[in-house]
């Protein structure tokens, strides 16, 4: 996995530990998943996700599109 460069790209030293533990395939404790809750540093978590998900799924997704048009509320419509 190339996570080893992400690495270097972070900066939070926290974030740097969970990239390691993410780099390595070791599972994330209790405080890391807290410690991701808590941080300001969405850039940075958002490497370390992408670095999961290419693990996983490779260089590949998904999007979907939803046309619906129906009214969803807090507007006014009538109901027949």
């Amino acid at each position: 996995m190339k996570s080893d460069c992400i690495i270097d790209k972070i900066k939070n030293k926290d974030l740097r530990v969970i990239a390691d533990k993410v780099a390595r395939g070791i599972p994330v404790s209790e405080a890391d998943a807290l410690s991701m809750l808590g941080t300001n540093d969405i850039l940075e978590l958002g490497l370390i996700a992408h670095a999961v998900r290419t693990r996983l799924h490779g260089d590949i997704a998904y999007y979907e599109v939803n046309m619906n048009t129906k009214p969803s509320g807090g507007g006014r419509h009538e109901t027949l």
